[in-house]
């Protein structure tokens, strides 16, 4: 079967995502500011900042990939692939975005594989016992949201018990500060993908 130039183009927008986290020193980063802000706050509880090892890395990345895929798919994508309007001005072009979307979520799960990311242990919490969950299914959580926070939110939860599930409150501030970083990465590679920007 031809693969079109949509989905070529879908998964080189997602290798290129990964390769551009690397780029970026977006682990690093976390892994430094995660250390900074607990260094009061692990004083305070008498212990040592958590070491991460290649798992929690692992989770990190994991968290990583599946909030920067919906940022791209729920927001970002519409203002790039664009379709002419019938008098003047673009709009998105649904179709085309939607087939963009299909080919993502087909390979997505292929990627992850490649890195040993097929899934991810989520440790108890509260009343949900302890269980694994899988990129697209954390891409969906991120996406829509089912208990009533915003996606930021969610991944913000998600990310600080990646990063350290003992100081959540700390490590929910660093994941969100992260974001900025995300969405330059996603913008970076779709504008190198599909040129400039549509300003609405």
């Amino acid at each position: 079967m031809a693969v079109t130039s949509l989905e070529l183009a879908a998964r080189e927008t997602i290798d290129e995502a990964v390769a551009g986290l690397g780029d970026a020193g977006y682990v690093e980063w976390l892994s430094k500011t995660y250390r900074k802000a607990t260094e009061a706050s692990a004083s305070d509880l008498g212990r040592e900042p958590r070491s991460w090892f290649d798992e929690d890395r692992g989770r990190i990345l994991f968290e990583a990939i599946a909030y920067m895929s919906a940022l791209l798919l729920e927001h970002e994508l519409k203002d790039y692939l664009t379709r002419r309007k019938l008098l003047f001005g673009r709009e998105p072009d649904r179709a085309r975005m939607e087939a963009f979307r299909i080919s993502f979520l087909r390979y997505l799960p292929e990627k992850l594989r490649s890195l040993g990311l097929s899934k991810v242990e989520v440790p108890t919490e509260g009343t949900i016992s302890a269980h694994e969950v899988t990129v697209v299914e954390r891409l969906r959580e991120y996406s829509r949201p089912a208990d009533g926070k915003g996606a930021f939110e969610h991944f913000g939860a998600c990310m600080g018990r990646a990063l350290d599930p003992n100081l959540v409150v700390v490590t929910n501030i660093v994941a969100l500060e992260s974001i900025p970083m995300l969405v330059k990465v996603v913008r970076g590679v779709l504008e190198k993908k599909f040129g400039p920007p549509v300003q609405w």
